[in-house]
């Protein structure tokens, strides 16, 4: 039988910890790849878009927090069209989610990934925070 509610202090404490806790951040990540020529010259190659926050920060994939009126697939889309001018995107689907409580610092931010491609003859004027990368040149991330 279970114990009365009085007697379960740990369960109490537990659920007013959730009530004064802040909710967790949503955000979308998306390793976009498109087929490009690195150079005029050179053959083309499959490249990964990365970004950083600064100078300072490691490479990243691009993204960014959810809206309350929109999916995960529209905010991936409106991520791209907004922060790398990145329109047309042929294929996106969801690869995975990411939600261990301490996998960023700061508050819980729980992230869902996506993998987008984007056609060879598409235009992008990227930020100059933001740069293609061989996939095959890439080191460690």
């Amino acid at each position: 039988m279970p114990a009365p509610m009085s007697d379960r202090s740990d369960v109490a404490e537990s659920e007013q910890h959730r009530k004064d806790d802040d909710t967790a951040r949503v955000e979308v990540l998306s390793a976009v790849f498109q087929v490009r020529r690195p150079t005029p010259d050179a053959e083309p190659v499959l490249c990964v878009l990365l970004w950083r926050q600064d100078e300072n920060q490691p490479l990243a994939l691009p993204g960014g927090g959810v809206v309350t009126d929109e999916s995960l697939s529209e905010t991936a889309r409106r991520q791209l069209a907004e922060t790398m001018d990145i329109r047309k995107v042929a294929h996106l689907e969801q690869l995975s989610v990411f939600s261990a409580p301490d996998r960023v610092p700061g508050g819980r931010t729980i992230a869902s990934t996506y993998l987008g491609l984007v056609p060879a003859d598409a235009p992008a004027r990227l930020p100059d925070s933001a740069s293609w990368h061989p996939v095959d040149s890439l080191g460690e991330l």
